[in-house]
């Protein structure tokens, strides 16, 4: 639920993906669970792929932005007809509201390092953001509550997705899309990169005043992407 957690332990060298895909082979063709299965196939058929490491960067591009589809025949965002595809079974679909990538702590890292990468919002209008639990209420303006247990970040992001979403959510136009998914990955690069030199440091000495201002500078970033993108 949006309220609680299940805690999974992953070995060291190890990564799990979890995902809200749900199956069950009995259903019929044109149900939501078959649906499913199709955004876990895509999943396999990327992962199956990918020739290198996986690390939160891939997992966030390629993985939580796909628009691949073996049920319609590809990459939509690249073959779709009129620059439109039918938005149902999409690992970045419509109802997409968030993406997360939790990194934790080999030996030699302080115990209570571990970051999380936080993409909050429609992922293909959005980019992730480092947050670190340890830090507790130390995390970018734009993540904090601003009503209705929303925040800035997702409030935004929902602006964009009804953007690109012009038919009431049965399309996706990718026309007005990729404009803003080049900014996002723009943005989202300049975050790993300062993001990963920051966690570097606190995985040797977690010291929240770098978590701070770190936080400020993301904080005026994302108010400068914010007035570009609406």
């Amino acid at each position: 639920g949006d309220l609680s957690y299940t805690r999974y332990d992953v070995p060291d060298g190890e990564y799990m993906v979890r995902t809200n895909y749900a199956m069950n082979p009995v259903v019929p063709l044109n149900t939501v669970n078959n649906i499913s299965k199709t955004r876990y196939d895509t999943a396999l058929w990327h992962m199956e792929r990918h020739k290198g490491k996986f690390s939160s960067e891939w997992m966030m591009k390629e993985l939580g932005r796909s628009f691949y589809s073996a049920y319609q025949g590809g990459d939509m965002m690249k073959h779709s007809r009129g620059g439109r595809a039918f938005d149902r079974d999409f690992i970045c679909r419509k109802g997409s509201i968030s993406e997360v990538s939790i990194e934790g702590v080999v030996e030699g890292d302080r115990p209570n390092s571990s970051v999380m990468w936080t993409m909050c919002g429609y992922p293909a209008c959005s980019y992730a953001m480092p947050v670190w639990v340890a830090a507790k209420d130390d995390f970018p303006e734009c993540f904090k509550d601003c009503g209705g247990l929303s925040c800035d970040a997702f409030e935004t992001g929902c602006i964009l997705k009804d953007r690109v979403h012009p038919d009431y959510f049965e399309y996706v136009d990718f026309n007005i899309l990729k404009p803003i998914l080049k900014k996002a990955l723009k943005a989202e690069a300049v975050e790993f990169r300062e993001g990963r030199k920051v966690d570097a440091e606190l995985r040797k000495d977690f010291d929240v005043s770098k978590v701070r201002e770190l936080n400020a500078r993301i904080q005026e970033r994302w108010l400068k992407w914010k007035r570009e993108v609406l």
